[in-house]
């Protein structure tokens, strides 16, 4: 016999819990990546501009074999067409992150900051479905139409 959610909060109530169900989170608009380096370690990226007009993301690295679990808030620097942030790991590496336009793309690159080897090199930026429906109307996709000639949701078939 199966036992349908509402039916399982609605018998907690009876039993005097004071219990709702989890309302479902808000995605925001914004471009990722989720990379797999050859270590087996992911390097996952977003990009957004929020409301004073900046580019900011998000850097996360996991690797869950070797007990890696990072999260870097990101400031991205515009530089011409290429936008650009330095982090400063947990483990005291410096790594810097490169986004720049190609074949009507956004691409990212992760380089090691001291001998700027590169750690993922062309990775693609894809818009999640916040900002596929929101289109042109959305400042991050305005922010790149200016600065970086570049439209990320007329990308056919680059959801996530």
């Amino acid at each position: 016999m199966s036992v349908t959610c509402s039916r399982v909060f609605q018998k907690a109530r009876d039993w005097g819990a004071n219990v709702e169900p989890t309302p479902k989170k808000q995605e925001y608009p914004r471009l990722e990546s989720h990379t797999k380096d050859k270590d087996g370690t992911w390097h996952s990226l977003s990009l957004y501009v929020d409301k004073t007009n900046q580019p900011m993301g998000r850097f996360v690295v996991e690797n869950k074999a070797k007990g890696i679990s990072e999260k870097h808030d990101l400031h991205y620097q515009l530089n011409g067409r290429v936008l650009q942030s330095n982090v400063q790991r947990g483990s005291g590496k410096q790594t810097i992150i490169v986004i720049k336009p190609n074949d009507n793309h956004l691409k990212s690159s992760i380089f090691n900051g001291k001998s700027l080897m590169p750690v993922i090199e062309n990775s693609l930026l894809k818009p999640n479905k916040t900002m596929q429906e929101r289109g042109d109307k959305d400042r991050t996709v305005q922010f790149l139409q200016q600065h970086l000639n570049i439209n990320p949701v007329q990308q056919k078939g680059l959801t996530r």
